[in-house]
């Protein structure tokens, strides 16, 4: 994305924040992703993002090909467009989602494993995790056969290896640390 990572989180928060004083967290939620899912489409979201095209012009195709139920996206869609900031709008359902999880105690993580995870399992491994933080853990699954077995999971800003290769790694450090005898 052409646009800071911190940018997008402030306007998320503003919006957020809007949405949660309105009590309208979910349907905003919904036409954040109605508006990601219609830039999805590369030319439509390049036009979108031309510095040159006309501000009116935008907000017309945007309010043809996207329909917006809440009256609060529609004028926070408006108000990007009028201050020139339209780099935001592929990242803002994401970060929307992100500030309603801080919002609730929610924590994201992801489980990189190099076959299929049993649901019981990662449930239970949410169970532990958020244990350990103090919060609701919810864990996404991503398969990566390389990892030839174990699993890795990334989760509040750490990372437990517990893969082949991140067990040989570490084996390494090991013994290149380990005195000569």
């Amino acid at each position: 994305m052409r646009g800071s990572g911190r940018l997008v989180r402030r306007y998320a928060r503003a919006l957020f924040e809007a949405a949660r004083e309105a009590g309208s967290v979910p349907e905003v939620a919904r036409d954040l992703e109605r508006l990601g899912a219609a830039l999805a489409a590369g030319p439509f979201l390049d036009s979108l993002l031309d510095p040159v095209a006309d501000r009116s012009a935008k907000k017309r195709a945007l309010a043809e090909r996207v329909s917006l139920e809440t009256p609060l996206v529609r004028r926070f869609v408006e108000l990007l467009l009028d201050r020139r900031r339209e780099e935001v709008f592929p990242l803002l359902a994401g970060a929307f989602a992100l500030e309603a999880d801080r919002a609730a105690g929610v924590v994201r993580g992801l489980v990189v494993a190099a076959r299929a995870v049993p649901e019981e399992d990662i449930r239970a491994l949410e169970q532990v995790l958020g244990a350990s933080l103090g919060s609701t853990v919810r864990l996404a699954v991503e398969i990566d056969p390389e990892l030839v077995g174990g699993i890795r999971i990334d989760v509040a800003g750490r990372r437990l290896d517990a893969t082949v290769p991140g067990r040989l790694a570490a084996l390494r450090e090991e013994l290149l640390a380990a005195p000569l005898a």
